[in-house]
């Protein structure tokens, strides 16, 4: 890769910005989001750059950027090999909340629920004021639905419903179209009639 994949360092600051607390906030189908999109790109190029260059003298903090920018490119499979390398040589990474969060994301595209759920409820034990806890919890709710686990779906899907963060705009590959089409006062209604079921990676 040449010069043009280096970041400047204002590119740099708006890039760890961009963590998985914005998976299915941004509409890539919108022009406007082009340039940020452009620069996540460079990013990747730049910080893939700085491990073949640097090897394991690199902070280990640079994997878990990685794992963010493809988990918003929804370059699942790439985000899971770079978070899984941060899990590995970041001892503290269970206080990294935006990570665990991420981890679980990915590991619930892939349908590895129980992964899944133990990343998600992490994030909610590491920070349970977290600016993403209406998402984390539908995730969860949508879990345990799946497990037969009626009663821990419930108290998710109330949880979400008395969190007054915001909801993400977007289905993306994992909320179940139906839960976008419904008010929020019916999902538990709706999920444990049986009419939701859990499918990420392909696409329900």
């Amino acid at each position: 890769m040449g010069s043009d994949d280096t970041l400047t360092p204002e590119e740099e600051t708006l890039v760890k910005a961009y963590d998985s607390c914005l998976y299915g906030f941004i509409n890539w189908n919108n022009p406007a989001e082009n340039g940020k999109r452009k620069l996540i790109l460079k990013a990747v190029n730049h910080y893939n750059n700085l491990i073949q260059s640097n090897g394991q003298t690199i902070p280990s903090k640079v994997n878990c950027i990685l794992g963010h920018l493809y988990l918003l490119l929804e370059e699942h499979a790439k985000a899971l090999q770079a978070y899984q390398k941060y899990y590995k040589i970041e001892e503290n990474n269970w206080k990294d909340v935006p990570f665990l969060y991420g981890l679980g994301l990915v590991y619930l595209y892939f349908n590895v629920y129980p992964w899944a759920c133990r990343a998600l409820q992490q994030v909610l034990y590491a920070d349970p004021e977290f600016c993403r806890a209406k998402e984390v919890h539908l995730r969860l709710g949508l879990i345990h639905k799946r497990n037969a686990e009626f009663e821990s779906a419930l108290k998710h899907f109330r949880l979400a419903l008395n969190d007054s963060g915001p909801r993400s705009p977007s289905p993306g590959r994992q909320l179940p179209p139906a839960l976008h089409r419904t008010r929020p006062e019916l999902w538990p209604d709706v999920v444990l009639s049986g009419k939701v079921l859990l499918g990420t990676g392909q696409g329900a």
